[in-house]
């Protein structure tokens, strides 16, 4: 099964559980009276905040994507921080320092999924890279040894004749 397949069958998952759970608070049934907007909301935008930032820590993709998906996935989980905050008493002094927690947590996230890696690092950065010219001197080099080669069975040819 794909990644991407799981990761939007839970994303969809969650929106059916939410419509199922928010009509039976809308339909008197006892047990989902608790149940409205602001948990639909805390309940689907923390499950996609937490598929957005695993799908940013585990794709292999290029860490700019990383870093991105990852931040997306922060700012949904302050979304649903947000819904959150209108379904149960939060004091005001603590909403932003949490809020700031979320964003450095996304931060340290997104400098593990890529490694500490820049986003432009290229071959050069690897060890037992050659640049252009070393190539070319490297290719050479290995023209000669094929011609010296190749010379070199010639000559065998001849003596055994």
């Amino acid at each position: 099964m794909n990644k991407r397949f799981l990761t939007r069958l839970i994303a969809v998952s969650l929106l059916l559980v939410v419509a199922v759970f928010y009509t039976l608070s809308i339909v008197p049934v006892q047990g989902f009276e608790w149940f409205s907007l602001g948990w639909a909301g805390t309940i689907v935008l923390g499950g996609w905040g937490i598929l957005w930032i695993l799908g940013g820590l585990f794709n292999k993709t290029v860490g700019t994507l990383k870093k991105t998906e990852i931040f997306v996935g922060a700012a949904l989980l302050i979304l649903a921080f947000g819904c959150l905050i209108t379904e149960i008493t939060i004091k005001d002094n603590l909403v932003l320092p949490i809020i700031f927690i979320i964003i450095a947590f996304a931060a340290v996230l997104s400098v593990i999924a890529v490694g500490g890696n820049r986003w432009d690092s290229g071959d050069n950065k690897q060890v037992g890279y050659k640049n252009y010219f070393q190539r070319k001197k490297a290719e050479e080099k290995a023209e000669v040894k094929q011609e010296k080669a190749e010379q070199k069975e010639e000559s065998n040819i001849r003596t055994e004749y």
